[in-house]
C-alpha cells in the first residue's frame, strides 16, 4: 500500500539537523529565543495591534518634525477646532481642554471609547506583534459580531462625538489573513461570549477589556499544553481547571495552588515538552489522509492533535491504520539515525498510540534542550506580572488579583443571579479552580460588596447577584 506519512517531506523539514514544522500551520507564536525583557507587564502593548487586526485597519503614525509637535500643532485637535465656533481669545484654553481629554502624561491616547483602541501605539517588539496576530486568529477570527464594537463611533456626549468624528482609520492592505490555526474552539467561544457581554457595559468594558483578553490568551496557552500532555485522553470540549491563589491571601505548601499536579508547578516542570508536542504533532499531521494536498507547497496544512489523529485513523479501514503505523515506525528509525548523537534507538510501536508515544520520546531526545526550554518558558512572558506570582519558598503559583476576580465573577454571573455553587462551576469552566480556603475568602469578599443573596435563615441557599 502507498505510504501515508510524507517521510520525504519530513526529511526536508529536518535538513541541517534543525527542527522545522514546514508548511503545517502554526498554532502558537512562541520562539526558541527566550528574553526576559519580552515579559508583558501591560497588555496594552498588544491590544492596539490586536484591535486593528480585528477591524482590518492600519496604524497611522504621527508625523514628528520641526513643524509638528503633539502638544502644539496636533492635526486631530486642529481638525476638531475647525468644527467649533469660538472666540479667538479662547483658542488656547480650548486646545488645552482637548489635549487633556485626548492624551495622558505619556502623550498616549486615552481610551474613552472602544473606537479609541484602534489608536493605541504600535507594539515596539516583534514578539508583541506576533501575539496580537495570534490572539486575533485564535480568539476572534470569523466572528463579525466583535468588529463593530471597535468601529462604531456612536457617543453619548458632544465632545466625544466631535473627537471621534475627526479620527479616521486607514484600511489595511492585506485583510482577513490568518497566520495561526485555532486549536481550542471551546476557549474561543467562551472569549467571544464574554467580550460581547461586557461590551454592553461601556465603562466596565473600557476598564476590563484588556485584562479579559490577556486572561484568555494566557489560559488558552496553558490549557493547550495541558491537553497535549493528556495526549489521547484529552477532551477539547472543556478545560481542565488549574488551581489559582488569591493575590492577597497567605499560602503554604499544602494548598492546591502550590501542588505539583494541580497548579502552575505542573506546567513549569514540564513546559519544555511543549516544543516536543508541537513538532510531534506537526510531523504526524503531514499525512495524505488528514492533509490530501497537491497544490502550492506554501499553502498551510491543518495541524491535528493526538485525539483527532487517533479518531481519524482508528475509524479508518485496517489497511490504512496499519500502513500509518508502519510509516511512523519507519520514520522513527530514520529520525533516530538523523539525530543519533542524542536519540537512543527505540523499538517499533505495535499499535497507533504506542507508535506515536515512541515518536514523541525520540523527538524529546532529538530536540535541542535549551531551545525546548526557552520555547516553553514563553508562557511566563505571556503571563507577565498578572497571572503568575512568586511566593517565596513555595515557588511561582497561578495568581488572581482583585480586579481579575471581579471580572471573572462578572462574566460568570452575567445578568442573572446564580447559585453560589454555580459561580465556582463557571470559574472552572474558564479554567480557574479555587481550593476550600480561597473559596471561603471569595465568599466573604463578595458578601462585603453585598453581592451574596441569602434565601434562607440557614444560609444554605445562597445566590450571587450580577455585578453589572
Amino acid at each position: 500500500m502507498n505510504q501515508i506519512l510524507n517521510i520525504e517531506q519530513l526529511k526536508k523539514n529536518l535538513g541541517n539537523h534543525k527542527h522545522d514544522i514546514g508548511n503545517v500551520s502554526d498554532i502558537l507564536p512562541f520562539t526558541t529565543s527566550f528574553r526576559n525583557e519580552n515579559t508583558i507587564k501591560n497588555f496594552n502593548v498588544v491590544i492596539g495591534d490586536f484591535v486593528r487586526k480585528i477591524c482590518r485597519v492600519e496604524f497611522m503614525p504621527k508625523k514628528k518634525n520641526a513643524e509638528y509637535d503633539l502638544f502644539q500643532n496636533d492635526p486631530i485637535i486642529t481638525n476638531i477646532i475647525d468644527e467649533i465656533e469660538f472666540s479667538p481669545e479662547h483658542r488656547v484654553d480650548l486646545e488645552r481642554l482637548l489635549r487633556n481629554f485626548l492624551y495622558n502624561d505619556q502623550a498616549n491616547v486615552k481610551v474613552f471609547h472602544p473606537y479609541i483602541y484602534n489608536f493605541l501605539p504600535e507594539s515596539d517588539k516583534p514578539i508583541y506583534k506576533k501575539y496580537a496576530q495570534f490572539i486575533a486568529d485564535v480568539l476572534v477570527y470569523g466572528n463579525e459580531d466583535i468588529r463593530p464594537i471597535f468601529t462604531n463611533k456612536e457617543s453619548e456626549d458632544l465632545l466625544s462625538d466631535l473627537i471621534l468624528t475627526n479620527l479616521e482609520l486607514k484600511e489595511a492592505k492585506s485583510t482577513n489573513v490568518r497566520l495561526y490555526q485555532p486549536a481550542f474552539e471551546t476557549i474561543t467561544k467562551l472569549y467571544q461570549e464574554d467580550v460581547l457581554f461586557i461590551s454592553k457595559h461601556k465603562d466596565f468594558f473600557l476598564k476590563y477589556f484588556s485584562l479579559l483578553t490577556h486572561f484568555y490568551t494566557f489560559i488558552y496557552v496553558c490549557q493547550l499544553f495541558v491537553k497535549f500532555e493528556e495526549m489521547f485522553k484529552a477532551d477539547y470540549t472543556r478545560m481542565k481547571p488549574l488551581y489559582f491563589a488569591l493575590e492577597w491571601e497567605p499560602l503554604n505548601k499544602r494548598r492546591k495552588a502550590a501542588d505539583e499536579i494541580e497548579g502552575y508547578k505542573f506546567i513549569k516542570n514540564n513546559y519544555h515538552k511543549l516544543f516536543v508536542h508541537i513538532h510531534t504533532l506537526s510531523q504526524l499531521s503531514l499525512n495524505s489522509l488528514c492533509n490530501p494536498y497537491e497544490g502550492s507547497p506554501k499553502e498551510k496544512l491543518k495541524f491535528y492533535n493526538y485525539q483527532e489523529l487517533d479518531d481519524i485513523f482508528s475509524s479508518s479501514p485496517p489497511d490504512l491504520l496499519n500502513q500509518f503505523i508502519t510509516d511512523i515506525n519507519n520514520w522513527i528509525a530514520i529520525y533516530s539515525d538523523l539525530f543519533s548523537k542524542r536519540v537512543v534507538t527505540k523499538g517499533e510501536g505495535h499499535d497507533l498510540k504506542n507508535a506515536i508515544q515512541l515518536l514523541f520520546k525520540c523527538i524529546s531526545e532529538g530536540v535541542n534542550e535549551d531551545a525546548a526550554k526557552n520555547y516553553g518558558k514563553n508562557i511566563e512572558n505571556l503571563a507577565g506580572n498578572v497571572f503568575l506570582k512568586a511566593r517565596g519558598s513555595i515557588g511561582t503559583v497561578l495568581n488572581i488579583n482583585h480586579d481579575m476576580l471581579m471580572l471573572l465573577t462578572a462574566i460568570s454571573v452575567k445578568d442573572k443571579r446564580i447559585p453560589l455553587k454555580v459561580l465556582f462551576e463557571e470559574y472552572e469552566k474558564r479554567g480557574v479552580a479555587f481550593d476550600r480556603i480561597s473559596r471561603k475568602a471569595i465568599i466573604e469578599l463578595l458578601d462585603s460588596y453585598n453581592l451574596i443573596d441569602k434565601k434562607s435563615d440557614s444560609g444554605d441557599a445562597q445566590y450571587v447577584k450580577p455585578i453589572l
